[in-house]
């Protein structure tokens, strides 16, 4: 018994002792010795990192995704203007093309007011329409126009059209000598302020390859 009761009073007193620091002390002194408040705040940690990366890669793969369906609508967008550009050109020729083609079909009747008429459409088409094509078909079409005019004996109506059209080619040579003028002028200044660059660039490169000869000169003599 005095064996057995000694050590049953040791643990007694150690596990007392236990219970006693504890609760006086904390986990920092307990025995066996608990995971350390520090390792668990590492834990934390971590695991905070992990979160915000998480979710800096939610947020870019987000952005990517929206992005590339951005892309994807502009894309779609461009494609249907092009698509109603293009449309649009075709439906221009294909109407442009009828209408050169009734204005080439156009012919004159022995009816002055019929032909007045005509030829007031077709002057319409030569100060509105776009297309040189038209006009000048329009244009020829009122020379005949004319000329059917005389044979009527229509001459003031003739004279009247015959004024108009003289005036639209003086205008369009104007035009075309202007364009002409404003096209040589530029070739001119091109050549007068392109002659000293030239002059410059060769002299530049004259004196770039003197300064290179004199450079191995040096070094090799």
């Amino acid at each position: 018994m005095g064996t057995f009761g000694n050590s049953f009073s040791r643990e007694i007193g150690k596990n007392t002792g236990k219970v006693v620091s504890n609760a006086v002390f904390g986990d920092k002194w307990s025995t066996p010795h608990r995971i350390n408040s520090s390792v668990n705040v590492k834990v934390a940690e971590i695991k905070a990192v992990q979160a915000k990366a998480d979710a800096e890669a939610t947020i870019k793969k987000s952005k990517i995704e929206y992005d590339a369906q951005i892309d994807k609508i502009e894309l779609e967008q461009e494609f249907e203007r092009e698509k109603i550009e293009m449309e649009q050109e075709f439906q221009r020729q294909k109407m442009e093309a009828k209408l050169l083609k009734d204005i080439i079909k156009t012919s004159y009747s022995n009816d002055s007011n019929s032909n007045y008429q005509i030829l007031t459409e077709l002057w319409s088409l030569v100060q509105s329409h776009e297309s040189e094509s038209i006009k000048k078909a329009a244009v020829s079409k009122i020379e005949d126009g004319i000329f059917k005019m005389k044979q009527l004996g229509s001459n003031e109506e003739s004279a009247f059209f015959e004024n108009r059209l003289s005036e639209y080619k003086i205008k369009k040579l104007k035009d075309y000598n202007k364009k002409k003028l404003i096209t040589t002028i530029f070739i001119i200044l091109g050549v007068i302020i392109g002659i000293p660059v030239l002059y410059y660039l060769f002299k530049s490169q004259q004196e770039s390859q003197h300064m290179i000869k004199h450079a191995f000169k040096k070094i090799f003599d």
